[in-house]
């Protein structure tokens, strides 16, 4: 599965080949032993902040305060757009500007290089104001200028699926640049208009929460004021953005089930993971899950931590259930054609629910749109109100295009693919000719 992940996306800087389609530059920009004459103890008109990559989470750089006793804000805290994290130490403009260089925006994008693979997450990225960074936060330097698309970067480093991949190649507990830059991130031109308009809305409003990340917005050409901070919708949000990288890069449903936890899937499942077919009917199905993982004695795991932290928290790993409800939510819905092959266009499914994400206006705020975590027949989440339905989402004409994510076999030699891959099945098995196709599922 590992290998098929990287046909699906090139490494994000290809030094063989000489091709770096993001133009990455990965950036240390201050050392908190040797440069540590350079720091302030206290704020002046001419300094930034001085971030450490504790103070940052995934879309959220108020994570946590360095000073005030070390209390961290909670989510009442965020509410307030206003209010600020404060670090250890702040830094002169001049020095922040002379290591950035040519980056001429207002912010910067960081991610944790301190980390493990046993962690509940082992690859955090977050957008920050443009300030000064330690060195355990490496900054991330692109030279694509289109600000939507390097949102979708950002989502893309954060999604579960690349945090599974990185998982396998982090040997210790130092996320160094060069392994950041051998991992298969999805190129820029493997975004189609449609995918922008779905991811970036997202991560505008997972990330602009406060009014010092303001020239985040204004870049991404959104002028209202910032989201108010919905936990309950962020973790929806980003329960989307993840189904939606999972199609991205070419999973199926069992797939993306394995990745979120391998104990999940019957010995018949494991048996051919690249085989879409599944045992099981209703993955959702709590009381089956819960058997299925009494019962395996599958040697690996992916994300135990977090599962187990979750089912401490919420009575069920919730990060799992909620993923594989976007998928769903997603199905029939195109999410792009990262291997190249045409694409499958049809209509849009009516049945197709996601959550509503107001499109960015040049001079005003979207109008807020009230959701709660869906309801199930699972443990209720600790005062959690009545759930709320999601609104459905109607696209424009002509958004987004569809890939045929079903299971078809190829009447001349039996093989069995995914509908999205007929084309390059028919180019490579028969020479390009057309063959007739049985629809299984």
């Amino acid at each position: 599965m590992v290998r098929k992940l990287y046909k699906m996306a090139p490494v994000l800087v290809n030094n063989i080949e000489q091709k770096d389609p993001w133009g990455f530059r990965g950036l240390l920009m201050f050392y908190m032993n040797t440069d540590s004459n350079l720091f302030l103890s206290a704020p002046t008109d001419s300094s930034y902040p001085l971030y450490e990559a504790k103070m940052f989470w995934h879309f959220d750089h108020r994570w946590a305060t360095l000073q005030d006793g070390g209390k961290d804000p909670t989510d009442a805290d965020k509410e307030n757009p206003r209010m600020v994290v404060n670090p250890r130490y702040w830094i002169n403009k001049e020095h922040v500007e002379r290591r950035l260089d040519n980056w001429k925006r207002k912010w910067i994008m960081c991610y944790r290089a301190i980390t493990n693979a046993t962690n509940e997450r082992s690859i955090i990225v977050s957008v920050l104001p443009r300030s000064g960074v330690g060195n355990n936060a490496p900054v991330l330097l692109s030279r694509v200028a289109n600000n939507k698309l390097l949102s979708c970067l950002i989502a893309n480093f954060n999604s579960i699926v690349f945090d599974y991949i990185a998982r396998i190649k982090i040997g210790g507990v130092n996320l160094n640049i060069f392994i950041v830059e051998q991992l298969p991130v999805l190129s820029p031109d493997q975004y189609y208009p449609a995918n922008i308009d779905f991811i970036a809305p997202r991560v505008l409003e997972l990330v602009y929460t406060a009014y010092d990340l303001k020239p985040f917005a204004e870049d991404m050409e959104y002028h209202g004021d910032p989201y108010r901070w919905d936990e309950q919708r962020r973790t929806l949000l980003r329960a989307e953005l993840d189904a939606y990288y999972a199609r991205l890069y070419g999973l199926n449903r069992k797939q993306l089930r394995y990745i979120l936890d391998p104990a999940d899937l019957t010995p018949r499942e494991l048996e051919n993971i690249l085989d879409p077919w599944e045992e099981v009917a209703d993955p959702l199905d709590s009381a089956g899950y819960d058997a299925r993982r009494a019962a395996s004695d599958f040697p690996g795991e992916t994300f135990r931590v977090l599962k187990d932290k979750e089912i401490r928290q919420y009575g069920e790993y919730r990060t799992r259930r909620l993923i594989l409800e976007a998928w769903d939510r997603l199905e029939d819905v195109e999410v792009g054609n990262p291997d190249g092959n045409p694409s499958q266009r049809a209509a849009v499914s009516q049945k197709q629910e996601t959550i509503l994400v107001p499109q960015p206006k040049s001079e005003s705020r979207p109008v807020a749109v009230q959701t709660q975590l869906p309801a199930t027949a699972k443990p209720p989440l600790p005062a959690t109100p009545p759930a709320k339905t999601v609104k459905g989402i109607d696209p424009p004409a002509g958004q987004p295009t569809l890939t045929d994510f079903g299971l078809y076999k190829c009447e001349v030699c039996g093989k069995m693919v995914m509908g999205f891959e007929k084309a390059n099945h028919e180019q490579e098995k028969h020479g390009g000719k057309l063959v007739e196709w049985k629809k299984m599922r």
